[in-house]
């Protein structure tokens, strides 16, 4: 005879706790993506009418420069990256006073060897570039890493709990006091010093602002041997992986000064600048949004063992948010690739005409970015660093071998090396799914990905090839290219919301 399977008040209580903490973590994921989606149109709009405008005041060489000086800062910082962020949002002993104090006594340590290290490589790299101004402009930049070394743990606990709307205030205020700077030097004094004097104003700003952010604690020098093992034991693989992220990310910058002139590179910055518009927001989205909740869902999962209903839990969280950062990414890189070209001819000066290809490519490259980087927040969250810094080594190698040959000897320059830098973005992606499959808790999402790169393909090329067929004018060009990958775009963009709102 059947029997009725009976339920302990403790295990109702239990089961009512966890639909609780559920509901509490889509909601707070939800209001996480809005606020950052939010910011990144308020933010990205006021960087391009700023880009627009500087652009009128210097000349192509500045913006060369600082691309080389970004991308020295860059490698200073990923070199020197032991993976304090994302252990404060991972670990369980986070909220720790003798973790926190630990951590931000290594980040200050860091900051000072990073500054140092500015200082040494001044002199060797005017000599390697044959520009003497990189002699003081390096550790100019790189007093930034000093500045940032004080910045308050606060901001990583504020990414651990979600509190974007913090964080995005945040955002807003340095990008606004750092527009400012900005806007005043290059009117007064039109020179590289423009591009730079904002970044060291922002990092103040930001190491500053942070220490108000949660006032329940102040930050202090102190050393715990266990946080510090732990600290250096996570941060192992993040520095292997932030090391090869340099490469990935700043290869070409760092090769293309050799191959071409400054003004070519600034060309190239300023196409750079507009097709990751989109991205760097979705990358901030999978950063404050997708790391930390996959993160809480994959705090009760057993490495050794995962049981069905985490491997359940898991991937569900996984591939729901993935659907909204690929609806998102797809659309972003269709529109720049359908409507990019025109847009670089109406709003930029003839010496920038360049650009407008090589954007196609490099939104290309974005999308890949896009999806490798939903894979990289699963690995980080299960606390498999290891598997991004696969990933990330197989677009370093590809990088190496494809942007000196495509923009050297083939001959094909800026737009040989967008289109090695899709190349490389693609094996990146693929090596990612190979790391996706292997974790505790495997995904497997690449027939998610083929639908939507297929939708992304058809209605970017599609529409560019149209607008291109039967318009003159870019200004009409970028006008019905941009409606009509709106339109496409509009019934995925539909089921997005409608489950968001479920």
């Amino acid at each position: 005879m059947p029997t009725l399977a009976y339920e302990s008040p403790d295990d109702v209580a239990a089961e009512r706790e966890e639909q609780h903490r559920s509901t509490d973590l889509r909601k707070q994921a939800v209001s996480g993506g809005a606020w950052t989606i939010g910011s990144y149109l308020l933010l990205n709009v006021q960087r391009f009418v700023i880009n627009l405008i500087v652009a009128r005041l210097l000349v192509p060489e500045d913006f060369g420069l600082a691309a080389l000086l970004n991308v020295v800062l860059a490698g200073l910082n990923l070199f020197s990256d032991v993976g304090i962020g994302p252990a404060l949002i991972q670990n369980k002993r986070g909220e720790d006073e003798r973790f926190l104090r630990t951590a931000f006594t290594i980040q200050a340590g860091r900051g000072v060897l990073l500054f140092l290290g500015g200082c040494a490589l001044g002199y060797p790299l005017s000599l390697f570039y044959g520009e003497p101004r990189l002699v003081y402009l390096i550790p100019l930049v790189a007093s930034t890493g000093l500045i940032d070394g004080f910045r308050s743990t606060s901001y990583f606990r504020l990414q651990r709990h979600m509190q974007i709307r913090t964080l995005t205030l945040l955002e807003v205020g340095r990008a606004a006091v750092s527009a400012v700077v900005m806007l005043v030097w290059a009117w007064k004094f039109p020179s590289v010093y423009a591009l730079i004097a904002p970044v060291i104003v922002g990092t103040f700003f930001d190491a500053i602002v942070t220490h108000f952010l949660m006032r329940d604690r102040f930050d202090r020098f102190g050393w715990d041997k266990e946080a510090a093992r732990q600290l250096f034991g996570f941060g192992r693989w993040i520095f292997i992986s932030t090391a090869l992220t340099f490469g990935a990310s700043s290869l070409d910058r760092l090769v293309l000064p050799k191959l071409v002139t400054l003004d070519d590179v600034g060309v190239y910055q300023i196409a750079l600048m507009l097709a990751t518009l989109p991205t760097i927001a979705l990358l901030s989205l999978s950063q404050r949004v997708v790391f930390p909740a996959l993160s809480r869902v994959a705090a009760g999962i057993d490495p050794a063992s995962p049981s069905p209903e985490s491997r359940e839990s898991f991937t569900n969280a996984f591939m729901r948010v993935r659907r909204i950062v690929l609806t998102l990414g797809g659309f972003a890189a269709a529109g720049m690739f359908a409507a990019g070209p025109a847009l670089v001819r109406v709003a930029y000066p003839a010496d920038y005409a360049e650009a407008g290809m090589i954007v196609q490519w490099l939104a290309i490259a974005g999308w890949f970015h896009l999806l490798e980087a939903a894979n990289g927040s699963a690995m980080l969250a299960q606390g498999q660093p290891r598997w991004t810094a696969f990933s990330t080594g197989a677009k370093v190698v590809l990088l190496f071998i494809g942007v000196p040959l495509a923009a050297g000897p083939l001959g094909y320059g800026l737009v040989g090396a967008a289109v090695a830098i899709a190349i490389a973005d693609v094996g990146r992606y693929g090596a990612s799914l190979v790391g996706s499959a292997r974790l505790p808790v495997a995904v497997s999402p690449f027939r998610m990905d083929a639908g939507f790169a297929l939708l992304a393909a058809v209605s970017g090329f599609g529409t560019f090839a149209l607008t291109t067929t039967l318009f003159e004018s870019d200004g009409i060009r970028f006008l019905v290219g941009s409606g009509i990958v709106c339109v496409l775009w509009a019934l995925p963009a539909r089921k997005v919301l409608k489950d968001i709102r479920s």
